[in-house]
């Protein structure tokens, strides 16, 4: 199904485009008997759905697209259920198709083949599986437990928000569970039991398979925790978001403050945990856990705690020195295209792509097509070259220099510079792609 990004208007932070994730508890997937063959759970393409029978020939259900979760109806029709999937409001048509254990669903023009929880070759559906004493086997806390162990899950997550910040540092490559900004400066660890849903600019996302809602953390544009005290003291109202605080602001460290909130999220009822976190070297770090007003429970307060412990400043790098390119061209995919045409007589196109992953891996991609036609006389010519390796920024005469020695001995060079919000290329304009590594 398309992404939340697809289908939301654009609420705060503006960069992450309404990317929210439905505010519902996990796809419940369990079997249930039933006669009426379109009853049951389906998975498959990275698609679960689940669909309950309703009377007269009407479906309801859920369905799960990795972090997405979607609200389901349908009805009957001939041999197909038509109906629409929901997000926060807004709804998309699907069609769905089925030949004995196979199902086609069509959304909105995306397909899927899915196929009957228990099908050989099918693993069985369902979220995260928990363990003993109401801790899943991420180690987060079960929002259904209840007793000793669900408390002690929450105290041991409480607790990590003041002990992950020390053990947490800045030297050397982030973590697998951390994510690092160079260009802000900013480094923090996703809480215990939640996962990276998308990144845009310097806003993230984050979802769980446990707890129902989201985790956003984006920019914070003030400087001294007097600022922010006042901030979460009153109704903070910015594009797309109005929240209240419920009761007085408490620290969570030396240097930022939470509370519990209550407001909309675009057009969402939404409940919450917000930290802000001031850092000595520039922008802060806003932290808000949300969810449907009924379903906000401890987790989400745990969660932004967690994240709002472990993260760590440094000072961001200089515009236009080797640093702040290393930072800025790191994880980018570079695109330029040209084309040349004569009316009547034909032209070219070429392509070239660089691509920079984080890891310093690199890649390019270079082709080349012409054709011209002019009476008596045609021609043409076409040609291609691509290779991997690893990149660089190295300061040279002044300037800075993107080097990328690739693995057959050849090394490409290009002069560093940033015109109109624009990368260029040895003084060529290349446009950014979507980040792919």
């Amino acid at each position: 199904m398309p992404t939340a990004s697809s289908l939301l208007p654009s609420i705060l932070p503006p960069a992450l485009v309404g990317a929210i994730l439905l505010l519902v508890s996990p796809v419940a997937t369990e079997a249930r008997q039933s006669s009426d063959p379109w009853e049951g759970t389906f998975q498959g393409d990275g698609l679960t759905l689940v669909l309950r029978a309703t009377g007269g020939g009407s479906y309801e259900g859920e369905a799960r697209e990795g972090l997405f979760r979607f609200k389901v109806e349908g009805r009957l029709a001939g041999n197909t259920v038509e109906g629409t999937y929901v997000l926060w409001g807004i709804r998309s048509p699907f069609r769905a198709r089925l030949d004995g254990d196979r199902m086609t669903v069509d959304a909105d023009g995306d397909l899927y083949v899915l196929a009957r929880e228990g099908t050989p070759g099918l693993p069985s559906a369902g979220v995260a599986e928990a363990g003993q004493g109401g801790v899943d086997r991420t180690g987060a806390a079960d929002p259904t437990a209840t007793g000793p162990a669900a408390a002690g899950a929450i105290q041991r997550a409480e607790g990590t928000a003041a002990d992950t910040g020390a053990q947490l540092g800045m030297d050397g490559p982030p973590a697998a569970d951390e994510v690092d900004d160079p260009a802000w400066g900013l480094r923090f660890r996703i809480p215990t039991g939640w996962q990276l849903a998308q990144q845009d600019g310097d806003s993230w996302l984050l979802g769980s398979n446990t707890i129902p809602g989201l985790l956003l953390v984006w920019e914070l544009e003030l400087e001294t925790l007097g600022e922010l005290r006042s901030l979460v003291s009153q109704e903070m109202v910015d594009d797309g978001i109005r929240l209240t605080p419920q009761g007085a602001p408490e620290e969570v460290g030396a240097s930022s403050l939470g509370v519990e909130v209550e407001g909309t999220l675009g057009d969402a009822q939404v409940r919450g945990y917000a930290v802000g976190v001031i850092s000595p070297h520039g922008a802060g770090v806003t932290i808000l856990a949300v969810t449907e007003p009924d379903r906000y429970e401890a987790g989400h307060r745990v969660a932004a705690r967690e994240l709002a412990g472990s993260v760590r400043f440094r000072p961001p790098p200089v515009f236009g020195d080797q640093g702040w390119w290393q930072a800025t061209l790191s994880g980018q995919r570079l695109v330029r295209m040209s084309r040349t045409f004569s009316q009547g007589a034909g032209g070219s196109t070429s392509e070239t792509v660089v691509t920079l992953c984080r890891d310093g891996r690199a890649g390019y991609f270079y082709t080349y097509q012409m054709s011209m036609r002019v009476p008596g006389v045609s021609a043409s010519d076409s040609s291609r070259d691509e290779g991997e390796g690893r990149w660089e920024v190295v300061q040279r005469g002044g300037g800075q220099v993107l080097v990328m020695p690739l693995n057959d001995g050849r090394v490409f060079e290009w002069s560093l510079s940033y015109q109109n919000d624009r990368i260029h290329l040895d003084g060529r304009e290349f446009l950014r792609d979507e980040p792919v590594c």
